[in-house]
């Protein structure tokens, strides 16, 4: 019954509330990766295409500097102007930004002219080119200056009417020499990478509007997701109540559209539930505040409530039915301190059935006045807890007593009067405790009272049927039902069953001179004062016509003859007194004992009845007991 429900509670509010957030922030965090990749993408595209498309321009600008100084040169030749040739190479320098450019002479050349005046040392590439006859180019780069070197082959061939074997003492096709040329293309990477930085600026202005345009499409689902979430942890701590507007025409409108219809269906019908449960026990049950908690538990209790009514359904009596309610508040639902009470409506007094955890929980007082008890006496709930001691009869009313303590007293209704009373004591720091379990217990206790009305009335029936409507005494009937169980405890405690037989002498005559009206008002008489003479534990039966039997149970040896002549005095003392008549009547009494004269109750009961006999022999009013030579025959 422990409520650890707020707990819970908290513990998934701060759940979700992270869940929320990381949801969040993993979208942020994805969002911004995918904008940088698709930026760093965005810009190594631009860079690789500004570079490749400066180093076709480099390459173009350099084979059209390279063609043109070849040109140039056999030009120069061709008009016998030679010396010429440096000054127009410093020329191309300057003119189309050429860091530097070199005429370099093949091996034929150099044999017929010999090596140039510069005295430049040739490079491996220049070599390469001077063998093949092929062109190359490279590209160095470093942190402050890019430079493309190309290097073209200078071949013996005719060109626009001038041929070179004409001043060459070479064969035609051969490698005469290379031109060599070297460009700065520091300025092209610069200019690149403003246009790159351009670009950059733009893709982040571009990146971070849709970044912000995306979180922006977003935050509905994103708002729609934190507040169903919310609503569901609380929907799993049994709270229907939370409903999430809905913000967007989507899927996810739709999802937030069946959620709320879902809540305010499972609303709906746990409150229909609940309403139908307090129909069924007569009262509601205590709420902790989850729906599906309590529902369960009032699905849980009701099912066992049903189990125990067909329990007891088939118990033979109220006293199994008690012990059961005494095991359901102390074993099942854990009460230490109670009290069962049912109602003697005849005498009007309470008699205790149950109690737990001490002695007695109220005056004795209600043994003598059931009307004493404020539960009984109103047909209501009495409880201790908005007035202390409101009934004064709980026995802890003692002042500095009562204050620790709380009393809840539960009338039980059975066969349209209060027949029980439930007491249940717990101290005040139990009051929630208790105060949910009693719904529950009264939901037991109403589902106890019809079976209980019901065994309350086969039991009076039953009780009729053993008792003589005349005298009032127990019939026949009667002692054939406890004969086998008395002489057995009997026999078993070891003890004496005194057996008197009872007859009224010349009761005939009270028939025949009276009436059979006054006869029987006779018989009522001297039946209460044999009733009356006798102890609270023996028995007294009308045996049949103005036989009464008396059964003096645990008696002393030869003390049944005592009483039997006690009671013959009291019998000749009596005087009946009716309207117009009076009377005296003496009785003839036999007296036997069992197992005295027999191990078996009925033979004597039979041996009583002839000893009874031989006294009316001896003249009656007269006590005789019995002696084995009064009865020959061995059957009864």
């Amino acid at each position: 019954m422990e409520n650890t429900l707020l707990s819970h509670y908290d513990d998934g509010r701060a759940g979700g509330t992270g869940g929320m957030k990381s949801m969040k922030i993993k979208l942020l965090v994805r969002l911004a990766v995918l904008f940088l990749l698709l930026f760093v993408s965005v810009l190594l595209t631009v860079a690789v295409t500004v570079r490749r498309q400066n180093m076709e321009a480099a390459k173009e600008r350099g084979m059209s500097i390279a063609d043109l100084t070849r040109d140039a040169i056999t030009s120069l030749m061709a008009i016998n102007a030679a010396d010429k040739q440096d000054i127009f190479l410093r020329g191309m320098t300057d003119t189309y930004g050429v860091a530097d450019i070199h005429v370099i002479r093949g091996a034929g050349v150099v044999k017929q002219y010999g090596l140039p005046k510069s005295g430049r040392t040739i490079t491996p590439m220049e070599l390469e080119v001077l063998r093949t006859g092929e062109k190359r180019d490279s590209l160095q780069e470093t942190f402050s200056r890019v430079t493309y070197f190309l290097v073209i082959p200078y071949k013996a061939e005719t060109r626009d009417n001038i041929d070179c074997l004409s001043c060459h003492a070479d064969k035609s096709g051969s490698v005469l020499g290379a031109i060599s040329i070297s460009m700065d293309l520091t300025k092209d990477r610069f200019s690149g990478m403003g246009a790159l930085l351009a670009i950059g600026g733009i893709s982040v202005v571009f990146f971070v509007l849709g970044f912000l345009t995306v979180i922006r499409f977003f935050n509905p689902y994103i708002l729609t997701a934190k507040r169903l979430k919310s609503a569901l942890e609380h929907a799993k701590d049994g709270h229907f109540n939370d409903r999430v507007a809905v913000v967007t025409d989507d899927e996810m409108g739709d999802v937030t559209t069946g959620f709320n219809i879902m809540a305010d269906k499972l609303n709906s019908t746990l409150s229909e539930v609940d309403r139908k449960v307090s129909i069924l026990i007569g009262h509601g049950a205590v709420k902790t505040g989850n729906a599906l908690h309590d529902t369960a538990k009032i699905v849980d209790e009701l099912a066992k409530i049903y189990n125990f009514k067909r329990v007891i359904e088939k118990d033979r009596g109220k006293a199994e039915i008690y012990s059961r309610i005494e095991a359901v508040l102390g074993d099942y639902l854990g009460l230490d301190k109670f009290s069962v009470y049912e109602v003697n409506h005849q005498e009007n007094k309470m008699i205790k059935i149950a109690v737990a955890g001490r002695e007695y929980w109220c005056s004795e007082v209600l043994g003598e006045n059931a009307d004493e008890c404020r539960a009984k006496r109103t047909g209501h709930d009495v409880d201790f807890q908005d007035f202390p001691c409101v009934c004064p009869n709980f026995a802890l009313c003692d002042p500095g007593v009562a204050g620790d303590f709380i009393c809840y007293c539960l009338p039980v209704y059975v066969g349209g009067g209060v027949g029980i009373v439930v007491q249940i004591v717990f101290e005040k720091e139990d009051f929630h405790r208790v105060k949910t379990l009693i719904p529950y217990i009264k939901g037991y206790l109403q589902e106890a009272s019809p079976v209980l009305e019901s065994k309350t009335f086969m039991e009076i029936l039953k009780e009729q049927s053993l008792i003589d409507q005349l005298t009032g005494l127990h019939n026949r009937r009667f002692l054939e039902e406890i004969g086998v169980g008395l002489s057995s405890q009997v026999k078993r405690r070891g003890t004496l069953l005194g057996v008197l037989m009872v007859d009224v002498d010349h009761f005939k005559e009270v028939n025949d001179s009276h009436g059979h009206d006054v006869g029987d008002k006779v018989l009522q008489e001297l039946s209460a004062s044999i009733r009356n003479a006798v102890r609270e534990a023996d028995i007294v039966i009308r045996f049949g016509g103005e036989e009464i039997l008396v059964l003096l149970v645990d008696t002393e040896n030869d003390n049944s003859m005592v009483v039997a002549e006690k009671l013959r005095q009291s019998m000749e003392q009596k005087v009946v007194e009716l309207p117009g008549v009076r009377l005296k009547k003496t009785v003839s009494v036999g007296v036997a004992e069992f197992p005295v004269d027999s191990d078996k109750l009925w033979q004597v009961i039979k041996y009583a009845d002839v000893a009874m006999f031989k006294a009316k022999e001896r003249g009656r009013n007269k006590v005789v007991r019995f002696e084995k030579e009064m009865w020959q025959d061995t059957g009864y």
